[in-house]
């Protein structure tokens, strides 16, 4: 086997969990079925409303959580690397989660000719996909798409703040489902050795 191989194993095993992709779909078509509620803003802050989101949210959660057990129930568990999470974790609440925050403040408040909030997720999503063992280049489509998405205001109008988040939300919560299922596929591939090159390879 050679170093090739062998930096791709490691990285695979360190980021194990980021691959289980089945584990963000449920969330991905909560965040569609959000999208689509009748509300006054990012679907879901009046009366009801946030009972009805909190409650989709849970069950997404708990899905999600049954999905990770039969994973280890039938794919194993493995122990990442502490440092390399620790450094993810900062550079996630430091830098990557207030320039979303940021661009989707800016988005609702100033309302721009282009989607800055597009713009923030390609850049976060190249980010997640060198951080969590790269080989996983759907994300390198996807980081392309939320950047065309930018520019949609300019194609289907300007739209309220109301229609830029719904279409925000629903954009996430499609890559969500989508990028799972391709994660998941990639990590049979990793197991099946089909991405080292050797079949033994994990």
């Amino acid at each position: 086997m050679n170093d090739t191989s062998l930096r791709r194993i490691h990285d695979f095993t360190a980021n194990y969990f980021f691959w289980q992709g089945l584990r963000w779909v449920p969330i991905g078509a909560a965040l569609l079925l959000l999208s689509l509620q009748p509300g006054k803003l990012l679907p879901f802050v009046h009366g009801a409303e946030i009972l009805v989101a909190a409650a989709v949210f849970a069950i997404a959660l708990a899905i999600s959580s049954r999905i990770g057990r039969w994973y280890r129930r039938n794919f194993g568990a493995v122990r990442g690397e502490s440092t390399m999470h620790a450094r993810r974790n900062l550079l996630k609440w430091t830098v990557f989660f207030p320039m979303l925050a940021m661009a989707e403040v800016l988005d609702c408040l100033w309302r721009p000719p282009i989607l800055l909030s597009g713009l923030a997720w390609a850049v976060a999503i190249v980010a997640y996909w060198a951080s969590t063992g790269r080989g996983r280049d759907h994300y390198i489509v996807i980081s392309g798409a939320f950047a065309v998405s930018a520019f949609a205001p300019l194609v289907l109008g300007p739209g309220s703040v109301i229609q830029r988040m719904r279409f925000l939300v629903a954009l996430i919560g499609l890559v969500y489902v989508v990028a799972g299922v391709l994660d998941h596929l990639a990590l049979l591939r990793m197991l099946h050795g089909k991405e080292t090159g050797d079949a033994a390879a994990v």
